[in-house]
C-alpha cells in the first residue's frame, strides 16, 4: 500500500515536471504572438487573478467560469473593495446568451474573464468547445480577455488535441474555437495593428490546481 502510494506521489510530481516545462514552451510560443501566458501562485489561482486585477486599470468586467465559481466570487469581490464594475454572465446556453443587453455589455466592457478548455503549445492557441462556450463575442468584443486554464490542460500539438477532446467528450469531432494570440493584422499600409478584429491584448492565467 505504501509502494503504491509513493508510486503515484512519484508520478504526480513527474507529471508536474512535464506539465510546467510544456508551459514554459508554451509561454514562449505566446509571446511571439504578442500575448502573454503567467503561471499563477502554486494552488492559489485567487490571488494570481486578484494581482492581475490590482495591477490594471480595468474598471468594467465581465465573468463567464460557470466551472470555477469561486473565481466569479473573488472578481467580484475585488470589484465590490475597488468600485469596479462587474457584470457575472449567466451560465446558461449560447442560443440564451446573445441578446442584446449582453452583446452591449460586452462592447462596453474593458475585459472578459474565462476559463478555456485546451492549450496547445506547438502553436500557442487556447482552444474551447463550443458547446461549453456561451459564444465567440466574449473572445471578440473586450479589449482585452483574460482565459484561465490549468496546467493539466496543455498538449503539445494538434494531434494531441484531437485524442484528448475525444476522451473528455465522447465525441470525434465536436465544433470547436480556436484562438491564437490577439487580433493581428497588416492589411492597412503592410503595418502591423493590434487589436483590429478582435481584443488587442490576451492574458492566460495558468495554475497548478486541480479540476
Amino acid at each position: 500500500m505504501v509502494a503504491t502510494q509513493e508510486r503515484s506521489a512519484g508520478e504526480r510530481g513527474m507529471m508536474a515536471s512535464k506539465n510546467l516545462k510544456m508551459f514554459e514552451k508554451f509561454q514562449k510560443v505566446l509571446a511571439g504572438l504578442q500575448g502573454e501566458a503567467i503561471l499563477t501562485p502554486p494552488g492559489n489561482i485567487s490571488a494570481g487573478v486578484k494581482e492581475l486585477l490590482a495591477k490594471q486599470h480595468w474598471q468594467r468586467i465581465a465573468v463567464y467560469t460557470p466551472d470555477m465559481p469561486s473565481m466569479q466570487d473573488v472578481v467580484k469581490s475585488v470589484g465590490e473593495t475597488s468600485g469596479k464594475d462587474v457584470v457575472i454572465l449567466p451560465g446558461q446556453t449560447p442560443a440564451g446568451f446573445d441578446t442584446p443587453v449582453l452583446r452591449k455589455q460586452l462592447a462596453e466592457t474593458d475585459v472578459a474573464i474565462s476559463t478555456v478548455d485546451y492549450l496547445v503549445v506547438q502553436t500557442g492557441t487556447a482552444v474551447f468547445i463550443n458547446n461549453r462556450q456561451p459564444s465567440r463575442l466574449l473572445t471578440l468584443l473586450p479589449p482585452t480577455v483574460v482565459l484561465i486554464a490549468r496546467l493539466e490542460h496543455l498538449v503539445r500539438d494538434l494531434w494531441e488535441l484531437s485524442d484528448r477532446v475525444e476522451q473528455d467528450t465522447g465525441e470525434t469531432a465536436p465544433a470547436l474555437t480556436y484562438f491564437t494570440g490577439p487580433s493581428l493584422t497588416a492589411d492597412i499600409e503592410k503595418t502591423l495593428v493590434l487589436g483590429v478584429h478582435g481584443p488587442h491584448r490576451l492574458i492566460i492565467l495558468v495554475t497548478d490546481e486541480e479540476g
